[in-house]
């Protein structure tokens, strides 16, 4: 499970004018699980080093999409949640090279549902591949590559797309993991987008993310 916090600041220009919006609120809860699908032999010292498991969730509408600033709501982009609920899907491996390090893997199909405002988010295919060192004790260090497709957004219920969303992106996201003792890791990045193809009139700047990991 995961329930995420969002800050958020988007910047709409139209000529000589431009609007600024900052949000802050409660986004939307996931919940999903992992079925091993395979895994290596045991061996000694690191057990099973590569597992292959399937992945599939849903993404709730519970954070909020009804934010309004000045009596009017705010912009699909600048609401903490989506108001949709979303299904995914998808694979995810790992392999540990030593007690030390290890590489990550996965692929994720998303698709998106529309929320009581008609809008509804383009569906996305994403995949990300990483690696984590053991830098000490308390840190460990990640470098991921990360890749993204979604298709346009469809901004009513006739399914009318807007042409300033959507389109793909690869990031390269460097990430540090902070042992907090008692099973809590603190784990903070940044996601640089490298490569960009994006639909219409729109940027993508570097996303900031830090969140708190509780292991049982």
């Amino acid at each position: 499970g995961r329930v995420p916090f969002s800050h958020r600041d988007l910047t709409e220009t139209l000529g000589d004018e431009r609007e600024e919006t900052t949000t802050d609120g409660l986004s939307d809860p996931e919940f999903y699980g992992l079925v091993r699908l395979w895994s290596s032999s045991f061996g000694p010292g690191l057990g099973r080093r590569t597992w292959i498991s399937a992945v599939f969730g849903v993404k709730t509408p519970w954070g909020r999409n009804d934010i309004r600033q000045d009596g009017a709501r705010v912009d699909e982009h600048a609401q903490s949640g989506t108001g949709s609920t979303d299904l995914f899907g998808g694979l995810s491996s790992f392999y540990l090279f030593d007690a030390d390090s290890a590489l990550f893997a996965s692929a994720q199909y998303r698709g998106t549902g529309r929320n009581d405002f008609g809008y509804k988010y383009g569906n996305t295919t994403t995949a990300n591949l990483a690696y984590e060192h053991k830098l000490s004790e308390v840190f460990d260090g990640v470098v991921e590559v990360n890749f993204r497709h979604a298709k346009r957004d469809q901004i009513d219920a006739e399914g009318e797309a807007d042409p300033n969303t959507g389109g793909s992106v690869l990031y390269v996201t460097p990430r540090v993991l902070v042992n907090l003792g008692k099973g809590i890791v603190l784990r903070m990045g940044v996601q640089i987008p490298a490569v960009k193809w994006l639909y219409g009139v729109q940027d993508e700047k570097p996303n900031f993310n830090a969140g708190l990991t509780f292991l049982f």
